[in-house]
């Protein structure tokens, strides 16, 4: 990649100069224009160093980019005054790698769903017998008595997935950003506790059903967080 001439250098400081907004614009505005500065420090982190003249071209098509996307949602708000809540929430989804709180939310849950399902999964496969008696006993008066073996093994397969979509999910928004491999990874974790919360209720383990209610919901928030 070529150097970038002094023009591009004054591209970049006038593209990174996103902070003070005119009164005039709606709140909403001025709320988008501060998640834009997130991205555009970002931008500018990246091309310091003494390979600084190598990555500013990045850094102005990152810079473009924002600023494309903040005029666009403010003529959004000049021309739809009453819809700014409902803008700026698209925008909190849309935008969300410019939000170190959402971005942190995110990554620690799809680590904690890694280190659930990964440890259930495997345990049920390095003790796999140890699991099926102990479940043959636990469903021995269920309608489930003759088919414990073939759940064991689809129960261990949807954990197993949940864990290692959750995994990739949190490599993917350290690297990336993106949640599509975390929102998997939440899905999964989702039909995995839905077939665990039948199998106790069907067992008539109560108290056990109820331990796995705060994991659900968990997992319903992680649906809504990396959609």
């Amino acid at each position: 990649m070529d150097r970038v001439n002094l023009a591009d250098l004054a591209e970049l400081a006038d593209l990174a100069d996103l902070a003070h907004p005119p009164p005039s614009l709606p709140a909403f505005g001025v709320y988008q224009d501060c998640l834009c500065n997130a991205r555009a420090r970002r931008a500018l982190m990246s091309g310091t160093g003494a390979r600084a003249p190598l990555r500013w071209p990045r850094a102005i098509a990152t810079l473009r980019g924002c600023r494309s996307a903040f005029e666009t949602r403010r003529m959004q708000d000049a021309a739809h005054p009453g819809v700014e809540n409902r803008i700026m929430l698209e925008a909190l989804c849309s935008q969300a790698s410019c939000s170190s709180g959402l971005w942190w939310a995110r990554l620690l849950l799809s680590a904690f769903l890694a280190a659930l399902f990964l440890q259930s999964g495997l345990d049920k496969v390095v003790d796999k017998q140890g699991n099926l008696d102990w479940l043959t006993g636990h469903f021995a008066k269920s309608p489930f008595a003759g088919y414990v073996p073939t759940l064991l093994n689809v129960v261990t397969g949807v954990e197993l997935l949940a864990g290692a979509f959750s995994a990739l999910g949190f490599v993917a928004i350290v690297v990336s950003g993106s949640t599509g491999p975390a929102f998997t990874g939440a899905l999964f974790s989702g039909v995995a506790l839905v077939m665990l919360f039948v199998g106790q209720r069907m067992a008539k383990d109560y108290a056990g059903a109820a331990v796995l209610v705060p994991y659900f919901l968990t997992s319903l928030m992680a649906i809504l967080l990396f959609s």
